[in-house]
């Protein structure tokens, strides 16, 4: 870790911001009705089929990448020139289905409760059928830039799809609705341009060739098919969630999303940022049988994830409220709107950890090419994960499909440590607890701070202005705790960032 691990993780906290400007804009003109329901849950489809049809195809060609490349760069760059033509191809193929069949798409992923919703749904699926296609040419480019060690683009690229989405929000709020749609599949087709462009700069070459029958290709597929099985399951537990929730009624999903979206974001910069710069070492430690090198990383990363997650788990929970309704109240979203999201924050805010460790543990069996663990861990996580949803979500509603989330998630990151150790040995995992327990002790100091600073500055002003002098009062009193606590691989962590400044 370096540096460039340090920006890429700045330029995903400005992405993920955008990303709440998103959301919060569509609240704020909407409310949680029916549009603003179809949107967020037709705005998150593209990625659902993007990651059904080519994540695992992409998440296998680094590995495969790497294993070219130490023989011929030459064949490297012909092999990934020939999988993106397949991608392009398999993805524009499921993209022409959704656009042939937009009703049918809507009815098999979505339960919506009045005809309006569908028509809508209908409406905006076939504008947005092939976002699938654009999302898996930026992600087939974003790996490529990462294995040329080019990490700022696709870390940006978000903010540009964002920028775009909330413009077309505005502007569908003042006109007509059917912008919206289009305002997604503007920012999607901008998104896997600029991706592309830049792929091209670092030495990507189009070339005209579709083979499926060349070894590095068969070898990919292979790798892959894993990978593509342990997604769709992966997906199908999503869905289940998906159409538990548009049946509990309009506003449920838009509270659901509104909170869950912080979930995904402290994954986005704690794991996915970090790991997207990570993968390639990893990958390349494998490829030379250096499993004391994986294991090593893989004790510094759960650390060094829990510095900043565990603190966020634990201000999130002490803040939930005022944090809800900072972000998100105004304009059409009201106070009870606000409330119902926070009480699902609250408890999502549980999954954080879990969320970065699974993700981060699932990188590393792929960068092991030991991809049919991490499959079989996903079909026994669905089983558990979906009874959990239909019984919780008879119980709580909407909030049983956050507590069925939060548990499913913990047995997950639990199994797939217990079995990594079985399969490779140790990785020294009572020094990482060793570790996690000063965190943590750390965390209840600078939790102590937030309660009662939150408390006193309420009641001298406003909620965003109490809100906002807790949190700052929490990282100056939480970060010189850590500093001093003698952490190993935050020490290394820092080391990193301060070498060459001499």
């Amino acid at each position: 870790m370096s540096k460039v691990t340090i920006l890429v993780m700045l330029l995903t906290v400005i992405s993920k911001i955008f990303g709440f400007l998103r959301i919060s804009v569509v609240n704020s003109l909407f409310g949680s009705g029916p549009v603003s329901n179809v949107f967020i849950t037709i705005f998150d489809f593209p990625t659902t089929m993007m990651a059904l049809v080519a994540i695992s195809i992409i998440l296998s060609m680094i590995p495969t990448y790497s294993s070219i490349e130490k023989n011929s760069e030459k064949r490297a760059e012909l092999y990934i020139s020939n999988l993106f033509n397949i991608v392009v191809f398999i993805s524009a193929i499921v993209s022409l289905l959704v656009f042939l069949f937009p009703g049918v798409t809507v009815n098999l992923f979505y339960d919506y409760q009045t005809a309006y919703e569908i028509e809508l749904a209908t409406l905006f699926m076939r504008v947005v059928a092939f976002g699938s296609l654009c999302l898996s040419i930026s992600n087939m480019m974003n790996g490529y830039l990462n294995l040329k060690d080019s990490f700022i683009i696709p870390a940006s690229l978000s903010v540009v799809l964002n920028v775009i989405v909330i413009s077309g929000v505005y502007f569908a709020s003042i006109s007509d609705i059917i912008l919206l749609p289009y305002a997604v599949m503007a920012g999607f087709l901008i998104e896997a341009l600029v991706a592309f462009y830049f792929a091209t700069k670092k030495g990507f070459r189009l070339r005209n060739s579709l083979r499926f029958n060349i070894p590095s290709v068969k070898h990919t597929f292979r790798m892959s098919f894993p990978i593509m099985i342990n997604t769709w399951i992966s997906q199908l537990g999503i869905a289940v969630r998906r159409y538990l929730g548009t049946g509990l009624g309009t506003s449920a999903p838009v509270y659901f999303n509104s909170a869950v979206i912080i979930s995904t974001s402290v994954q986005g910069i704690f794991a996915t940022s970090i790991l997207n710069v990570m993968y390639p070492t990893l990958s390349r430690q494998a490829a030379r049988n250096n499993i004391a090198g994986v294991k090593k990383t893989i004790r510094d990363l759960i650390v060094v994830m829990g510095v900043f997650v565990i603190p966020i788990t634990v201000g999130g929970m002490i803040l939930s409220t005022p944090l809800m309704t900072l972000l998100y109240h105004r304009g059409a979203f009201t106070m009870v709107d606000v409330t119902n999201t926070a009480q699902i924050f609250f408890i999502s805010c549980l999954s954080f950890f879990p969320l970065c460790i699974v993700d981060l543990m699932l990188q590393v069996f792929y960068s092991l090419k030991n991809t049919k663990l991490p499959m079989r861990i996903e079909g026994i996580n669905l089983v558990i994960s979906v009874i959990l949803m239909l019984v919780l979500s008879q119980l709580y509603g909407i909030v049983g499909l956050i507590i069925a989330q939060v548990i499913s998630l913990s047995l997950k990151m639990l199994l797939m440590i217990i079995i990594f150790i079985k399969q490779y040995g140790g990785f020294g995992f009572k020094l990482v607890i060793s570790d996690l327990l000063k965190i943590m002790l750390a965390t209840a100091v600078m939790g102590l701070v937030t309660y009662f600073s939150y408390d006193v500055i309420s009641a001298m002003a406003g909620n965003t202005m109490a809100t906002l002098l807790a949190l700052v009062l929490s990282i100056v009193v939480y970060l010189p705790v850590i500093f001093f606590s003698r952490i190993e691989s935050v020490d290394l962590f820092i080391a990193s960032m301060t070498k060459g400044r001499k």
